[in-house]
């Protein structure tokens, strides 16, 4: 419709009302979803009298009216036409603050009034991110409360504004914000104080700044007490002990289980870890732990594959045999031989018949190029794990180089996600890697990783390749750890490898063109109400708190889904995927997450600032554990995070110039005093 006739007739129907001292403020086009117009809302108002006048307008058998349009069902709710593809939509009380919000940036919707939700068809909000900014006053909270308990049983990820926190007089609303702050940004907008929602797990509603020790008692209590018996011991840091058992369940179940996250979205069970951390924190024992049973596994099958193995080699040199036989024949055949024809047959039948090699499985491997590893999964067998301590020999080989680099991260991609794997060579074997399963546990120390990340030219983030890790910097605990004598039987650990044991031996399903095959295990409906949520939550978090980390957080909620699937499966229990293993993913999730955030965050630093940070953090926390306001430099340098003394002095240096610490002498020792205004102590 021509905007210039929609005017003049809102102008003449609106006649009456100008007369009696009204002006027109606003005309709000509600559309269909592709834009069209449907009907018009009029807002006038009387400078005298400060009433105001809210009138329909519609087009009903060609002419246009001031009444409600004839629709089939409920009103459209406003700016339908951008809601299908915003990730995130606001709702507010009136067309004006909706036009405000959407003018800044940010898409937003309303049905008109504080009592008009009830006559809206809110259905295109289902499964969206959804923040309702109330008007200031008890029927803002009102409409703010009946709408989300509508959005919410749609599977909406809802939020409310905190308003109260937002210095507003009674019954302020955005554009009233907006007018105390007329330079506010997207980004601004997007930070303000929520009202918490309680049906959201708190690890996803808030990620506080205080770093939170890891969930341990969100892991099934099988996999728990095994990681706690082996803490005990060895004293290496929770969260890698953790991430090398919950590596050691993603190899075992990897080739078992998918999860589906609905019936169109399924994917991998397997995980991705990354540990950055020292040398010497104990990964490389507390693997042997984790994966002996693995390595049980792979022995016993070579063991029981021998003869199987001796009988294929017989099989091969007969065939052998033979074929060299035909193809003597043939070199030598003479006219008054049978024809040759036949003889050429004979060859291409004993082709197809070659004997095929057993394959034996392998699922370990550590010094490994991505190229040498998709190769090995092809042909011996096609679930594995890339499991070290010393992960600079991964990121630092030739098969990260800035030659190959793009395609190999590519390739741990596909294997992370599950999908085919296309590889053409020119002097080797093509192939084709389908349904592969890959696990991965790295320990890497940050220079290595920095180095990697700089090497890579940003395609180690840009290709999603780092944003596929549950990333783990622990704090470390080498000087915490006194000997501890090793127990005589371990029930828990034991218990735990039996489990991956049976799981191993159980058969790999698969199809009938012998590829893998793993059983899809969904969500129970409570489960998927939360995963939902938990997806909903992140996601409007991407333009927020998570903005600088949105590649790792996109894939969040995969990750959850598959910890949720692995906790199901190796708990032994049937059925659907129970709302208490969600929950827990969840929490372990987030936990990741926020070390994501923590260490990629100090990537934009320089190593000398991130240096300066661990050091200073580690002094203020022995000051207050001895209860003294210095320590001495010998102790730093035996127990604190930075052990290299040439590193340690420059990190010293640093602390000192920028007015965070003192040195000083007191006999023969050399202390090291954090100042006042810095530690937050009193003087």
């Amino acid at each position: 419709m021509n905007r210039d006739d929609i005017h003049s007739n809102a102008h003449r129907l609106t006649q009456k009302f100008q007369d009696e001292g009204f002006n027109a403020e606003a005309l709000h086009t509600y559309t269909d979803a592709t834009g069209n117009d449907i009907f018009w809302r009029l807002r006038l108002r009387n400078k005298a009298t400060g009433e105001k006048e809210i009138r329909p307008m519609s087009f009903r058998n060609g002419q246009f009216v001031l009444k409600e349009p004839e629709l089939d069902g409920k009103k459209p709710i406003y700016k339908l036409h951008l809601i299908s593809e915003a990730d995130l939509i606001y709702w507010v009380e009136g067309e004006a603050k909706a036009d405000a919000l959407c003018e800044l940036g940010i898409v937003a919707t309303t049905s008109g009034s504080a009592t008009s939700h009830t006559s809206a068809n809110l259905e295109p909000l289902r499964g969206k991110v959804v923040r309702i900014w109330p008007d200031n006053d008890s029927s803002g909270q009102t409409h703010a409360s009946a709408v989300a308990s509508i959005l919410k049983e749609m599977n909406c990820s809802v939020a409310t504004v905190d308003v109260s926190q937002l210095d507003l007089s009674k019954g302020g609303d955005f554009i009233d914000w907006q007018k105390i702050y007329p330079e506010a940004t997207v980004e601004q907008v997007l930070s303000l104080p929520l009202v918490a929602d309680e049906s959201i797990p708190d690890e996803v509603n808030e990620m506080e700044d205080q770093v939170e020790p890891y969930p341990l008692d969100a892991l099934p209590d099988s996999i728990r007490k095994a990681v706690e018996e082996v803490a005990d011991f060895t004293k290496a840091p929770v969260a890698m002990i953790a991430s090398s058992a919950l590596a050691a369940v993603s190899v075992a179940l990897q080739s078992q289980s998918d999860v589906a996250r609905d019936r169109n979205l399924t994917g991998p069970s397997s995980l991705f870890f990354l540990v950055i951390a020292d040398s010497g924190e104990r990964k490389s024992t507390v693997d042997r732990y984790f994966t002996k049973a693995i390595r049980q596994y792979e022995l016993e099958q070579i063991e029981l594959s021998k003869p199987v193995i001796k009988e294929y080699e017989s099989d091969v040199s007969i065939w052998t045999q033979k074929r060299n036989g035909l193809l003597t024949k043939i070199k030598n055949h003479k006219p008054s031989h049978p024809p040759i024809t036949e003889l050429e047959k004979q060859l291409k039948a004993l082709d197809k018949a070659k004997p095929i090699k057993p394959k034996v499985p392998q699922l370990l491997f550590q010094d490994v190029t991505p190229e040498a590893l998709s190769f090995e999964l092809y042909k011996v067998w096609a679930s594995g794990a890339v499991i070290s301590a010393e992960a600079g020999i991964v990121f630092g080989s030739h098969g990260m180089g800035q030659d190959s680099v793009m395609r190999n991260l590519a390739t741990l991609n596909i294997l992370w996600d599950g999908g085919e794997l296309k590889v053409s060579r020119r002097t080797q074997e093509s192939y084709s890697l389908i349904g592969a399963r890959l696990t991965v546990s790295l320990q890497v120390q940050e220079p290595t990783i920095r180095n990697f990340i700089a090497k890579s030219g940003g395609l180690a983030r840009g290709t999603g390749f780092l944003a596929r890790f549950l990333i783990a910097q622990p704090e470390s605990t080498q000087g915490d750890r006194p000997y501890t004598e090793s127990p005589l039987d371990w029930p828990y650990l034991d218990a735990f490898n039996a489990r991956i044991l049976a799981i191993l031996n159980s058969p790999q399903p698969q199809d009938e063109g012998g590829y893998l095959a793993p059983e899809l295990e969904f969500f129970s409906q409570e489960a998927k109400q939360q995963w939902v949520l938990a997806h909903n939550v992140i996601e409007s978090k991407l333009k927020g708190e998570l903005f600088q980390i949105r590649d790792v957080a996109s894939k969040a909620a995969d990750n959850i889904a598959r910890l949720a699937c692995l906790f199901h499966k190796f708990s032994g229990e049937s059925g659907p995927i129970s709302a208490e293993h969600l929950e827990a993913a969840c929490r372990i999730g987030i936990w990741h997450l926020d070390q994501s955030r923590r260490f990629l965050s100090k990537l934009e630093r320089s190593p000398q600032e991130v240096n300066a940070d661990r050091l200073f953090d580690w002094i203020l926390n022995e000051c207050a554990k001895s209860e003294t306001s210095s320590i001495a430099q010998r102790h730093a340098q035996q127990s604190g995070p930075i052990r290299e003394r040439k590193v340690l002095n420059e990190t010293i240096n640093f602390l000192v110039k920028r007015n965070y610490i003192e040195v000083m002498k007191e006999g023969k020792s050399t202390l090291i005093k954090p100042k006042p205004q810095q530690s937050g102590q009193d003087e």
